[in-house]
């Protein structure tokens, strides 16, 4: 079969590309060498790769980028170009994930003899049911932030949280529509000599301040300076965007 330097073995893995595994890379060797990979070639193959340094592996994941979050990455690195370790040391990281109980993202693979199916270690338990809530975190240069968990809403919740949002509603509709009448009052004053128009009506509406319920995802009421006594770093955590003032 021949002896591959480091160089020949190189051509048949595109480390930047398309992933090969390892029987993949072992059979371009063997027909590079006139060999077959028939079936008793099989532990060959696996054999050359981890010789070879392969390893059977998950890939790694990430994010796909669209055209117009590359360009907003790339301006924010181009904003913060000029900044020292010590600023960097000011900004607060956070991230979310959503999280299931008894559950594990990928598959999980073991190696065992065909005897140990059913061995302790080689079984995977699973439970009926499962829990699932967001869990949001933080972390600076020297400190590991306040992390929130969000579980899922239940029914008397929902409803507890509907009754508060009409008793502030309630108490701020009269204050806010005082406020709109008089802007509306003064707005019409500049249109006298115009044709007359339809009268505005007032709606409570959320563009008028009105308060509704958000989705549980994002920490925008989360204070970060004041639960870190921090000043001067502010984070935008739904877009991770900061300023230095």
């Amino acid at each position: 079969m021949g002896i591959f330097n480091d160089d020949e073995f190189d051509k048949y893995m595109d480390k930047a590309g398309k992933p090969h595994d390892g029987v993949v890379v072992a059979r371009a060797f063997l027909v590079e060498s006139t060999i077959s990979l028939a079936t008793p070639w099989q532990h060959t193959a696996s054999a050359l790769s981890i010789s070879n340094s392969l390893s059977n592996v998950k890939p790694t994941r990430k994010p796909g980028l669209n055209a117009v979050q590359r360009a907003v990455r790339l301006a924010f690195c181009l904003d913060h170009i000029n900044w020292t370790l010590e600023d960097w040391k000011r900004v607060i990281w956070s991230d979310e994930t959503s999280v299931i109980l008894g559950q594990r993202r990928g598959a999980v693979r073991l190696w065992r003899e065909s005897g140990e199916a059913y061995e302790n270690t080689c079984i995977r338990r699973r439970w009926k049911g499962y829990s699932e809530f967001m869990f949001w975190g933080c972390f600076s240069w020297d400190k590991k932030g306040p992390c929130h968990i969000w579980t899922k809403e239940t029914a008397q919740e929902r409803k507890k949280a509907d009754e508060e949002l009409v008793e502030l509603n309630q108490a701020l509709e009269p204050m806010l529509k005082m406020e709109w009448e008089l802007s509306t009052k003064m707005r019409r004053m500049n249109l006298r000599r115009r044709p007359a128009g339809k009268k505005p009506q007032w709606k409570f509406t959320k563009k008028n301040g009105k308060l509704v319920r958000e989705g549980k995802a994002g920490c925008h009421g989360v204070d970060m300076e004041a639960s870190w006594g921090l000043d001067g770093v502010v984070v935008q955590l739904s877009l991770g965007h900061l300023d230095k003032d």
